[in-house]
């Protein structure tokens, strides 16, 4: 009965695909697992060999943080991995962002990264799903629609967005605004307004969407700073010890404060402004992996 129960679960263990991944190094990580799901007296030697480093520990301090995934490292693996082109650049990239010094190079790698991403979606929809999460003034543009004094007018909206769009960018977003249907006419009084529908991250998509929608506010964040007034922001920070129980305790009541001024946002008959609540939670200490 154990025993069926195993192969069960080892029958319904898949194997993680490279492209469902914005980590190189997790991408190792599952993989690893998966294998040893099959054979459980699978290694990291046997996996540094498999993937043409010989009989070494390589894997291990790649998989455990103590090593970075350079992109010579990363093709090398991609030849022992049976990945067709696309998902060989895919990876090798991955090493590539992960690596990157500047914010420069990152944002380049990250473009390619959600390139070859928007290359497997199935549909024109998907793509322009994925693209509606690429930069940060599309949903921006969609909020600016319940602005009293709104107007679909590229050359208004570039003037009315903060940091200043110019006309030809605010023009692309509010045709990909119309393109998904997340902004109409409303029949009655001819406002444009939000459209009911959700907002929808493409299967597929999901985590390159919300991870480069998160990075893009996170900069806006960080240069409000300099670029806004003291009494239009609030900009804090709380650095404090905790375990898991006030963790957990933390993310709950952060997750109920949201839904709070969301819903008071929503009771709003006529916002003046379009305002970014960003929440920041990040360990600043790690335990010793050999402890």
């Amino acid at each position: 009965m154990l025993k069926d129960l195993k192969s069960k679960q080892i029958k319904n263990c898949e194997q993680p695909k490279v492209l469902e991944f914005l980590s190189g190094v997790e991408f190792l990580r599952k993989l690893f697992t998966y294998r040893k799901n099959l054979n459980p007296k699978y290694t990291y030697r046997l996996f540094a060999s498999d993937l043409g480093f010989g009989a070494t520990n390589y894997l291990h301090l790649i998989c455990s943080g103590e090593r970075g995934l350079s992109a010579k490292a990363a093709i090398q693996m991609a030849s022992h991995l049976d990945f067709n082109a696309r998902e060989s650049r895919f990876f090798e990239v991955l090493a590539k962002y992960e690596a990157a010094k500047s914010s420069t190079d990152r944002d380049r790698f990250f473009d390619e990264i959600l390139s070859l991403k928007g290359k497997i979606l199935t549909s024109s929809l998907s793509k322009s799903q994925l693209s509606y999460f690429s930069d940060w003034q599309h949903a921006t543009i969609r909020e600016m629609v319940r602005l009293e004094d709104f107007q679909a007018d590229p050359i208004w909206i570039a003037k009315r967005v903060y940091p200043r769009l110019t006309p030809d960018e605010a023009k692309t977003s509010w045709e990909l605004l119309l393109d998904l249907g997340y902004v109409v006419r409303d029949k009655t009084s001819g406002k444009w307004k939000q459209s009911e529908q959700n907002i929808v991250v493409p299967e597929g998509a999901t985590s390159v969407a919300v991870f480069r929608f998160q990075q893009k506010m996170a900069d806006l964040g960080k240069e409000s700073l300099t670029r806004v007034p003291s009494h239009l922001r609030d900009v804090s920070s709380l650095t404090l010890p905790a375990d898991a129980q006030l963790l957990f305790e933390i993310k709950e009541q952060l997750t109920l404060l949201k839904s709070r001024f969301l819903e008071k946002s929503d009771e709003i008959a006529a916002p003046t402004e379009v305002y970014q609540l960003n929440l920041q939670l990040f360990p600043l200490t790690q335990k010793d992996k050999k402890s």
